[in-house]
Formats: structure tokens, C-alpha cells, sequence
């Protein structure tokens, strides 16, 4: 049984599962890693391109989703964080990311990046 992935969609295999990543003979499956990082009990996300990234540009419409991560498989809601708290959370991903290269860790930690910040709220 063939069914087809739509843009929202969540696919999720277990762990040694083998799978497709469902490239067609014309295009390419595009996988979007999302950096979380948790601050107290909060998770916020940023989008390293700023505003002009298709996911975050989808949250801004919709502004719900689902996570899942750890074990966890949430419903949420997505919303503005507060910008005061932008410092503490270059502090989290400048730790949480650290073993990445300090390109990738330059680039989530930008202005463009600190002004997509949100924060995800569990339902």
C-alpha cells in the first residue's frame, strides 16, 4: 500500500527500522532538522534562515504542531517568545550544540535567527 506524504506530515520508524526516504525521480525529499532547547520548563526552537524559512513561515500561519522527541509525542502550540530571553537562549544552544562546527553554532545564534524565536507550549 502506497500512500502519499503531504508537507505537515510526521513520519517516524523505529530505531534499526529500515526505510525509504521518499525521493521521486525528479525531486528530493528535503529533511528540516529543528534545534530545540529547553530553558527551565520552556522550548523554544529558532529558525536558522529568520523569517524567510517555509517551516517557520508555516508556524506563523498555523501556529500548532506536533513534537516528538525522547519519547515524547506532544501537540503543541507555537508562539512569539520574548526577546529578553534571547541571551539565555544562545547560552542553551551554544551548549547543547557544542560538538557542531562554530559555522552552524554562528548561524543559530545570529540576529536573523534570535528574531524567529519561539516558544513551544505543550498541550
Amino acid at each position: 500500500m502506497n500512500e502519499e506524504i503531504r508537507p505537515g506530515d510526521v513520519i517516524w520508524f523505529p530505531p534499526g527500522e529500515k526505510h525509504w526516504h521518499g525521493a521521486t525521480a525528479t525531486t528530493a525529499m528535503t529533511h528540516i532538522a529543528i534545534w530545540v532547547v529547553r530553558i527551565g520548563d520552556d522550548l523554544y526552537a529558532r529558525s536558522v534562515n529568520g523569517h524567510t524559512s517555509a517551516w517557520f513561515r508555516g508556524v506563523q500561519v498555523r501556529h500548532k504542531g506536533r513534537i516528538q522527541a525522547g519519547g515524547v509525542d506532544k501537540d503543541v502550540t507555537f508562539v512569539d517568545a520574548a526577546p529578553d530571553i534571547n541571551d539565555q537562549i544562545d547560552a542553551a544552544y551554544r551548549t547543547k550544540y557544542r560538538r557542531y562546527a562554530a559555522s552552524i553554532i554562528s548561524a543559530i545564534v545570529s540576529p536573523e535567527a534570535r528574531a524567529a524565536t519561539i516558544k513551544l507550549v505543550l498541550l
